[in-house]
């Protein structure tokens, strides 16, 4: 073979010398292995023994790296590699709890330092802007505020908001301004006990759970932060709150005053009535102003910088009142006037059932019967009907049964769930003692002997509004004995009496959150519910929609003691984790 030839076969191998080597390297630990060993010759033995020489020095090698890797790893039980590294990562757990508090102070100290200049109080209004995922909305807001001190917060730490919002440049504007305080790692949910009173307008723009849009967490995380905010608000802030289109339950409308039941989606975040527990109010509601901050870009859909529509979104301004330990009395005193049968669009409403029986002619038992539901509840009942369909005849004795069914509404002050319920239960108390200390013509089926006992903790404490004393405390005292007889005895007798026949059947829609909700658990739960006067009948499960199914079950009810909408409050209350909304199908009379 000619030469040309001979190179042409050999410069195919050499284009991977390069290949080879670098391999080599990583190999062997970045040492190339030579052998003394001439080709076609031994050393000390045969060709074979240096075969296996060859071998051992490989495994030899790869033994090596092993224990290399072992040891940066820990891998060594005991080992001084392990102990370096366990060492290192206690050094930066520890480090990094530091960092977290020296933030914590920092943050605090700036919210301090921001209110005093040279020993003057700054009369700037201080404005916390919660969870702004990319931080587009304070920048925007800042920058065309400049005499308003912005604490503008999100939830990740700083090192998430670059990583997932690579938001750079919005960072170093924003640390630029002189009137903002930039706070990482802050949860609307918790947020710090210090920051009380500290605020003159808190700001929350299109708040998500995270990941898949779920209905139920967001419910959980807007009762969570309506709970965070009463601790740190005073009533003299306000909180804007912004939803997305749909979510609030509520449109924006131009005279809130109506004269039919408002129609709040149940299929929303309802915000009015999650507020209304803690203690907030609206005050206003307006259309999210897009074209005022065009820099604003939601962000955090699904976790990722993806968007919102925050378009014809709604913004609603809550306030605080310190109102939901007040007493039947005084918050029918505190109460507006307002016109009966008109309702507040903007106020969470609810139903409550109240039954009479009456011993007189039906005309004046029904105008009795009113006229003191309105001397006791005044202007907190937005509403009073008849149900019509329960009509019915008390076999022993035979009086005429009416059931009333009432609208609770606060409109100056909110009304909850849990205060509406607990103000039910006083008016039932106090209509039973009114009929048994003027000894009308009527009977209801409250509950006597139980709710005696709030009436002694009233009694007790009126010692600090009676001034001036009674002049005839004996008198008193023998009235009130009297009465509590009196009481005693009625409860007594309704306990011996046998139970109303006056029945009703009910059938029940249970909508559970997702198709996810385990329904047969749902259904046993809803079965749980034991109440006297209360029977369970069939049940089954109905398409929806999407892959849901629903729960339709039938039950029966005894008119006198069983309330149909104290019944669904149960099932949401009780069985939150499973049930999203309960619905009446139908209400037949048997």
């Amino acid at each position: 073979m000619s030469v040309e030839g001979l190179l042409s076969e050999v410069q195919r191998f050499n284009a991977h010398t390069l290949d080879v080597a670098l391999g080599e390297q990583l190999f062997f630990g970045g040492k190339r292995v030579f052998s003394d060993v001439k080709p076609g010759t031994s050393s000390g033995g045969e060709h074979h023994g240096a075969k296996a020489c060859g071998k051992n020095e490989l495994k030899g090698a790869v033994d090596h790296a092993k224990r290399t890797c072992d040891k940066a790893l820990g891998g060594q039980k005991g080992g001084e590699g392990s102990a370096d590294v366990a060492k290192i990562l206690k050094e930066q757990t520890a480090l990094v709890k530091k960092v977290d508090e020296l933030a914590s102070l920092v943050a605090k100290l700036q919210l301090e330092l921001a209110s005093l200049r040279e020993g003057q109080v700054i009369t700037n209004r201080h404005v916390l802007i919660l969870g702004d995922g990319n931080l587009s909305f304070s920048l925007a807001i800042a920058s065309s505020d400049p005499e308003t001190i912005y604490f503008a917060t999100v939830f990740d730490s700083r090192e998430e908001f670059i990583r997932k919002y690579r938001a750079e440049d919005t960072l170093r504007d924003l640390e630029a301004l002189r009137n903002v305080v930039l706070v990482f790692g802050v949860d609307a949910t918790d947020l710090p006990a210090h920051w009380k009173d500290k605020f003159d307008t808190i700001i929350m723009n299109f708040p998500h759970p995270g990941g898949k849009t779920n209905l139920k967490k967001s419910k959980i995380l807007l009762s969570g932060i309506f709970k965070s905010l009463q601790k740190i608000m005073d009533n003299d802030s306000q909180f804007l709150l912004s939803l997305a289109i749909g979510q609030s339950g509520i449109e924006k409308v131009e005279n809130p005053l109506m004269k039919e039941l408002p129609k709040h989606k149940k299929d929303s975040w309802q915000a009015i009535y999650f507020g209304a527990e803690q203690g907030f109010i609206i005050d206003s509601v307006e259309i999210f102003d897009t074209e005022r901050f065009r820099s604003y870009k939601s962000s955090g859909y699904k976790d990722t910088m993806k968007g919102f529509n925050n378009r014809e979104g709604l913004t609603l301004a809550f306030k605080k009142c310190d109102n939901q330990g007040k007493k039947l009395e005084e918050f029918r005193r505190d109460e507006v006037k307002a016109q009966e049968g008109v309702f507040h669009y903007y106020r969470p409403y609810y139903s409550q059932d109240l039954s009479f029986l009456y011993k007189i002619n039906e005309t004046e038992g029904e105008v009795l019967a009113l006229k003191l539901l309105k001397a006791l509840a005044g202007n907190c009942l937005a509403e009073v009907t008849e149900i019509k369909s329960l009509r019915s005849i008390c076999p022993d004795p035979e009086l005429p049964n009416r059931i009333y069914r009432i609208v609770w509404q606060g409109v100056k002050f909110p009304m909850g769930r849990i205060m509406c319920g607990r103000i039910h239960e006083e008016l039932r108390y106090q209509i039973a003692q009114k009929i048994v200390e003027d000894n009308l013509p009527l009977t209801t089926a409250a509950p006597v002997a139980k709710a005696a006992a709030p009436a002694k903790e009233e009694t007790a404490g009126d010692d600090d509004f009676d001034l001036f004393g009674s002049e005839d405390e004996e008198e008193d005292e023998a009235k009130k004995k009297i009465v509590e007889e009196r009481l005693a005895a009625y409860a007594e007798k309704k306990s011996k009496k046998a139970g109303p026949i006056a029945k009703s059947s009910v059938i029940l829609d249970v909508k559970p959150w997702d198709d996810e909700t385990d329904l047969a658990e749902m259904e046993k739960l809803v079965r749980s519910i034991e109440m006297d006067g209360l029977v369970w009948g069939g049940g089954k499960l109905l398409p929806i929609g999407y892959g849901i199914k629903k729960l339709q079950i039938i039950t029966v009810i005894e008119d006198l003691k069983v309330s149909v909408d104290d019944l669904i409050e149960k099932i949401q209350g009780d069985f939150e984790d499973h049930v999203q909304s309960v619905d009446i199908v139908a209400f037949n009379k048997i």
